[in-house]
């Protein structure tokens, strides 16, 4: 998964203060801390739960925690969570 520069920042924000893996309770922890309240919309900063974290089954390695390190070496298609890919053919 490719990360832009705001996606970066929270990972490394978030290694910086729990170290490479992390579980749901502290990005939660952390993203409050950032300004969040979660009751469904953003706040004027902008932050919010990060579920491109939480739904990537690539870098989990357990329940409710997450490898960092592992985040930009998944594919996309990890972060798939129905795991319903359909492919076409065309005549």
């Amino acid at each position: 998964m490719k990360l832009n520069d705001e996606k970066r920042t929270l990972v490394t924000n978030l290694r910086t203060r729990f170290g490479n893996v992390v579980t749901r309770k502290q990005i939660l922890e952390f993203v409050k801390s950032q300004g969040a309240n979660f009751a469904g919309a953003r706040v004027p900063s902008g932050t919010e739960f990060p579920h491109w974290i939480t739904n990537n089954k690539g870098i989990r390695v357990g329940r409710g925690a997450y490898n960092l390190d592992l985040l930009e070496s998944t594919s996309v298609a990890d972060t798939d969570t129905d795991n319903t890919s359909a492919t076409a053919e065309v005549n």
